[in-house]
């Protein structure tokens, strides 16, 4: 899933306005551009953890996950 995906998903570019208090145009930027800044992707997995299947989430900005030392 990649961040036109994701947006989608979680409800679309009204839906992420609401939620986060960004205007359309910003989210619509992340949409064209297909990429959602990190701090953001950690706030929509904080505020959706059930909404999407966040480890098919294949964004730029996605945090590796390190296996257990």
């Amino acid at each position: 899933m990649n961040a036109r995906d994701l947006i989608s998903a979680l409800g679309g570019t009204e839906a992420l306005t609401t939620e986060t208090g960004l205007s359309e145009g910003r989210i619509s930027q992340w949409r064209t551009a297909n990429y959602i800044p990190k701090p953001w992707v950690k706030f929509l997995r904080a505020r959706f953890p059930t909404e999407v299947d966040w480890d098919d989430v294949a964004l730029a900005d996605k945090e590796v996950k390190q296996p257990a030392a």
